[in-house]
Order: C-alpha cells, then sequence, then structure tokens
C-alpha cells in the first residue's frame, strides 16, 4: 500500500487526522475549540486528499480515521461525506498540461505522487522517439526545444505506475498565419455547460484558449480546482490555456495554478497582482487584473506595454479582464476600468476587448475601443440591469447585441481582419459572425 485517496465533501472547515496524525486541515486554525467557525465557506465539490501511507502512519489490524468539521456561520449546518481509496502504486495527480507553446518549442507540466521521477515520451507527427526524464519530486516540468515548425508533436507523460493516453499539439503558428483563438468565461460550478464547451473547442482546432476570469466558484477550495482540472484535462494537455484572474479565483494558489494558467509576471509586478501580457505568434495579449484597477503601477505598466507592442508592429492587440468597462448585466461594467484604463486601450488601439463578469454576451463599441462581455461559460446566466421594463436606463455604452446563454467565441485573425464567431455550447452559432478591421498605422 503506497498511497491513500481520501475524498472529503464537507461544510465548511475540516481536519482530518488517520491514526492520531493530522493529515490535512482546511479553514481551522491549529487546535480550533470546538465552537470555532470555518475562516469562509466551502463549495459543494468533492475534494481529494492525497496521502503517502508511510509505516509510522499506518499499522496492522485496525486503524482510525478521524474527521472534525466546523460551520463558517452560526445558523449553518455541517456536512460530510467520505471516501477512502487504497492504492498500492504512485502516479499522477494532474495533468499533463500544455504551459506553454512557441514555433518551435513547448513546456509540458505534470504532478504527481511525491517522491517519483516522471517521464516524457515525445515525437514529431505521430512518432515517440524521444525521452526525457524529470528527477524524482512532485512537479515535473519539460522544456522541449527543435520542434518542427507549424507541426504536430505527440506526447505521453509515464510516472509510478500510470501512462496518459497519447496526447497531440501543434507549435504555434508563425508570424502572419491565421490564428485560431477560442475565448470564454465564467464556468464557476456550471460543469455540464463547461465539459461541452471544451468538447467544442477540441473539435474547433484553436490554437490558444484565452479565459475571461472566474475559472472556479472558490478559488480558496481545492475541490473546485480538482473540478475544473478533471473537466478540462483533455484541453490544457493539448491546447496553450491562459486566463485573467477572476474575482471568484482569488486565493487559487493551492492548485498550483502558475503551470498552467498564467502568464510570465512582468517586472516590478507586486505580489498578490496578476496583469500580465505575451505575444503568441504576432498578436500581442494582454491580461489586465480588475481585482487590481486601483493600483497606479497597473496603469502604468499598461502605458508602457502596449507602447512596446506597437513598436514591434505586432499584426493584433487583444485585451482580456473579468471586470470590463462596459456591461448591461447585473455589474453594469467597471466605471474605474471607464474612467482609467479605456482611454489607455483606445489610445494605443487595441482591436478589442473581452471580459467576463456578468453572465451575458454582450458586444459593443465605446470609448474608442470595440469590446465583447463572453461570461457564458457555465454559471447561472443574468438579465438586463437597466433599460429594460421597470429599470432604469443604460449609460452609454454603445451596445450592438445583447443576449442571454451560454456560449464561446472563436476568433480568427488573419492579415488584415479578425473574425469573431459566437456559438452555443452546442457548437451552433449564437448570431453571425462578425469581422472587425485590425488596426494599422
Amino acid at each position: 500500500l503506497r498511497v491513500i485517496e481520501i475524498r472529503l465533501r464537507y461544510r465548511d472547515g475540516c481536519a482530518v487526522w488517520l491514526n492520531g496524525v493530522e493529515i490535512g486541515r482546511r479553514a481551522l486554525t491549529p487546535n480550533a475549540s470546538t465552537g470555532e467557525l470555518a475562516a469562509r465557506p466551502h463549495g459543494p465539490e468533492w475534494e481529494t486528499f492525497y496521502v503517502l501511507a508511510a509505516p509510522q502512519l499506518l499499522r496492522l489490524g485496525e486503524n482510525v480515521l478521524a474527521i472534525e468539521v466546523h460551520p463558517s456561520g452560526r445558523r449553518d449546518n455541517v456536512e460530510l461525506a467520505a471516501d477512502v481509496i487504497a492504492r498500492r502504486d504512485l502516479g499522477i495527480v494532474r495533468g499533463p498540461v500544455l504551459a506553454e507553446v512557441g514555433a518551435t518549442t513547448a513546456t509540458i507540466s505534470v504532478e504527481t505522487d511525491p517522491t517519483i521521477e516522471a517521464t516524457l515520451e515525445w515525437g514529431a507527427g505521430s512518432a515517440l522517439d524521444h525521452t526525457v526524464v524529470s528527477p524524482p519530486g512532485r512537479i515535473h516540468t519539460f522544456a522541449l526545444t527543435g520542434l518542427p515548425a507549424r507541426g504536430k508533436v505527440s506526447y505521453r507523460v509515464r510516472a509510478g505506475a500510470a501512462e496518459t493516453e497519447k496526447f497531440a499539439f501543434q507549435t504555434a503558428p508563425n508570424p502572419g498565419e491565421v490564428v485560431r483563438i477560442g475565448i470564454y468565461g465564467d464556468v464557476r460550478g456550471g460543469h455540464d455547460v463547461h465539459r461541452r464547451i471544451i468538447e467544442q473547442l477540441l473539435a474547433e482546432g484553436t490554437d490558444l484558449v484565452g479565459v475571461t476570469g472566474d475559472l472556479v466558484l472558490r478559488g480558496p477550495d481545492e475541490g473546485d480546482w480538482q473540478k475544473f482540472f478533471a473537466v478540462t484535462r483533455e484541453l490544457i494537455a493539448q491546447v496553450r490555456y491562459i486566463t485573467a484572474m477572476g474575482n471568484h479565483d482569488i486565493g487559487w494558489g493551492l492548485a498550483d495554478a502558475k503551470p498552467f494558467a498564467l502568464a510570465p509576471a512582468p517586472a516590478g509586478r507586486p505580489p498578490g497582482a496578476y496583469w500580465s501580457s505575451m505575444d503568441f505568434a504576432d498578436i500581442h495579449f494582454v491580461f489586465l487584473d480588475s481585482n487590481a484597477y486601483d493600483r497606479v503601477e497597473q496603469e502604468q505598466w499598461l502605458e508602457a506595454d502596449l507602447a512596446a507592442a506597437r513598436a514591434r508592429n505586432v499584426r493584433a492587440i487583444l485585451a482580456l479582464v473579468h471586470d470590463g468597462p462596459y456591461s448591461r448585466g447585473t455589474h453594469r461594467g467597471n466605471q474605474l476600468a471607464v474612467a482609467r484604463y479605456v482611454p489607455i486601450l483606445a489610445r494605443h488601439h487595441v482591436d478589442l476587448v473581452f471580459s467576463g463578469h456578468d453572465h451575458i454576451y454582450q458586444r459593443g463599441e465605446a470609448g474608442g475601443i470595440r469590446y465583447i462581455v463572453s461570461g457564458g461559460g457555465g454559471a447561472p446566466l443574468y438579465k438586463a440591469s437597466c433599460s429594460v421594463r421597470g429599470k432604469q436606463k443604460c449609460p452609454d455604452d454603445g451596445m450592438q447585441k445583447l443576449l442571454f446563454e451560454n456560449h464561446y467565441l472563436v476568433l480568427t485573425v488573419g492579415k488584415d481582419t479578425l473574425e469573431m464567431c459566437p456559438r452555443k455550447p452546442d457548437g451552433k452559432l449564437l448570431e453571425k459572425c462578425v469581422r472587425y478591421p485590425l488596426w494599422h498605422p
């Protein structure tokens, strides 16, 4: 016996002991008293605790698993369901993930049980004629070079007794070539819709997927992230996947998010902030942190970043953010974004700004920018909060289309134009595709 998986569904904080040895604690202080409340509510997802079965932890015969749960409110009830699975072999816990991909390079990450090595077998086309070994550890990162330009690369990962199926990805397009990009946002707990969107994005043959945030319901809940990784597993193993930070995602460090979904941090970015940018082919992506709109450092960074991108003559600039400047949903757009960020985005001719936060589909043009609200990734849909009977008039947001349906977007970026096709989770068009000219000096 090598690993014990303890699966819990609980409200709201918990502490777990095996034969008197603490093996897990969530939202409770050490030595919490009987009447202590959990530090935060916990969501409905199951969470798995992975425990190495060390000789001093288990004993022959009877073993005792003790679980203590606390509510987060005085009037809340505690809940607990538990399941225990024993494994004889060590293996893969999460992944693999296509963490980065360039014209001839790629980085693949995988999480395993601790203290074991991982092996990546890969090759051009369908071959698996190269081998890379990562030393014993938990997070394994494989950096590949010399990959075929605009070519297919196949791979699989082995660790302990586990072996993944064969995955494949395409190296990044060259500058000037057609690039296909998937966009969606606001999943939270809508796993059925999310799963259908993931299947469609795989079928679309996208080169990259960008997300407008709120991948989970509660960022501090490891169970939420375990569910997220389970749903997206096939996509993130084969397509570069990157996201803006949503308000529900805050606290996601438990999920080891850095190897999979955040662009590299710019120099000087303060701890706890999540703005970033990256180039993919000759398209520049900007990821704003709407949780830090009040940070002047973000404005200064954005001004400099966009100026540098335009100086490099990038083909297009796309901005993703969670809480965007314009929306007719519940949140009605962020006025701080309108006042302080829209002028910067407009001044540098950002081609499209994508946001979420409101669970709607809206596109329009205002303040010198073209924008799309894409928050239909599975979270409960919102209704219009203005300019309908019984509601006040909406602010001037240049709205051109407003729909209340689950959806995702597929962008096709050509030499001079960008085509945006909004699609329902079954792949059917939500409305006719819209073609935008790209800005040229």
